[in-house]
This record gives C-alpha cells, structure tokens and sequence, in this order.
C-alpha cells in the first residue's frame, strides 16, 4: 500500500513589474503571489524492515584501492544501523560472480515512517 504525503509549500513569488521593465510610461507596481503545493509518495515498509526514523549521515567519500583481481569489483562503504546509531562500515573488494553480472549498490531508502537499508545484489 503506497500512502500520498501532501504538503503546501508556499512561495512568495513577488513579481515586480514596473512601466521601465515592460515599455509602459505608467509606474504602477503589481505583486503576484504564487503558490505551489509539492506531493511526495513513500512506500510503505516491508514486513521485517527495520525503519530508522533519523535520515542517515552524509556518506564518507572513501579513497578506492587498487583490487588485487582483474575480476574485482569495489563495494562503497556505507552506514549500518546498529539498533541505537549509524555505524560506517568500510568499503571493500568482492569478486564477480559470474562473467556479465553486475553489482547493483545497496542503498537507504525513504519509507514512510522513516528510512531502510536496501541490500546490494548482483544482476
């Protein structure tokens, strides 16, 4: 089931047109005010998700290391959560599994309610 959070955000956008903007002799001055409303759809969490209500860290830009396999592939570090904070765990190198497949990065993931952790897998 996918739930719509709607919320307006209201944006004073002031127009201001005078005679010397527009060619007019008159120096009338009129204000616009427009307002926009902005709708954002969250799923909702999986049965056996843990959801995190706090968004995580920004991620830590790691320096990537020279793999020791030409079949190598770098898995970004990224943050856990260990029931209590987020913990960074560091990036580090898997093999390909098979020739052609790919590695999808696992990734956090607005929910309602908060965020979950999306594991990486091959394709």
């Amino acid at each position: 089931m996918i739930r719509n959070i709607a919320w307006s955000v209201s944006t004073a956008a002031v127009l201001v047109l005078s005679g010397e903007f527009v060619g007019c002799a008159d120096h009338d001055t009129k204000t616009v005010t427009v307002e926009r409303t902005t709708t954002t759809t969250y799923r909702q969490p999986r049965h056996g998700e843990v959801v995190v209500v706090d968004p995580p860290p920004q991620e830590i830009v790691e320096a990537v290391p020279t793999g020791q396999h030409a079949d190598d592939v770098w898995v970004r570090g990224h943050y856990v959560w260990d029931g209590r904070r987020y913990i960074w765990e560091p990036g580090h190198y898997v093999r390909v599994p098979r020739a052609g497949a790919t590695w999808e990065p696992g990734r956090w993931e607005r929910v309602q309610g908060g965020y979950v952790w999306v594991e990486g897998h091959w394709r």
